[in-house]
């Protein structure tokens, strides 16, 4: 049931949270939100059960990549570290995002203007 699905969203664009996160929502996903990496790692701190990540790329700080290698190097967040992933990027051509795409990590790319791509990547994922 998508009702017990949670999907953590991180984005450092409050707008972008919003049209994800109410995308997510009409199909009764369960969004737990964050601005930035640091936020995002307090969050995956609380949640033990989490199901997806949608990770922005372009934060400031730390990058999407950044971020998840970070979390991927701590012993603290094994508990995610099996946690599929989905990046957004404006910059879908940079050596990060063609790595990314290159290990079948799925992508979407911004801006984001149909919420059926959201969707699809999620279904697809989950």
């Amino acid at each position: 049931m998508a009702d017990e699905i949670k999907i953590l969203l991180v984005d450092d664009k409050e707008s972008h949270r919003r049209f994800i996160g109410d995308v997510l929502r009409s199909e009764q996903y369960q969004v737990i939100e964050a601005e930035d990496g640091e936020q995002a790692k307090e969050k995956l701190r609380q949640q033990k059960l989490l199901h997806l990540v949608i990770l922005d790329q372009m934060m400031p700080r730390l990058t999407g990549t950044e971020f998840w290698n970070q979390i991927k190097a701590d012993e603290a967040f094994q508990h995610v570290w099996d946690l599929p992933v989905i990046f957004i990027t404006a910059y879908p051509e940079d050596e990060a995002m063609r790595n990314l795409r290159a290990a079948g990590v799925p992508m979407l790319a911004k801006p984001l203007r149909d919420y059926h791509d959201i969707l699809d990547a999620v279904r697809q994922i989950l």
